[in-house]
């Protein structure tokens, strides 16, 4: 049976993010973002403002994330608006999002 949740957050969602290397390599990082389904009223506000103000909104934690230093990345609003200008950050959380809201990752595994 479904159930109706209004602020539907999914924990340690699997993400992975791509990075160009040299050559035409690219690495695949993955991670887990914690993410808020947002309601189709609620995206269609924010999309025209630009991923950064999806993330903001639908990105409610993380792991698996290093900053520069080797450490791991804590989930504040001043990383989460550092990572919102990262474009594989940006485009493995958009893939990641897609994925939970239609179950993909669940039928992966």
């Amino acid at each position: 049976m479904f159930k109706f949740v209004k602020d539907r957050i999914i924990k340690n969602w699997p993400a992975v993010a791509r990075i160009a290397l040299d050559n035409g390599e690219v690495a695949e990082c993955p991670f887990q973002v914690d993410l808020k389904l947002l309601s189709a009223e609620r995206y269609a506000e924010l999309a025209p403002q630009g991923d950064a103000a999806l993330l903001k909104e639908m990105v409610t934690g993380w792991s698996g994330i290093q900053g520069e230093e080797g450490k791991e990345l804590p989930a504040t609003a001043e990383n989460k608006a550092a990572l919102a200008n990262d474009r594989p950050f940006v485009h493995a959380v958009l893939r990641a999002y897609q994925d939970a809201l239609n179950g993909e990752a669940a039928v992966k595994n």
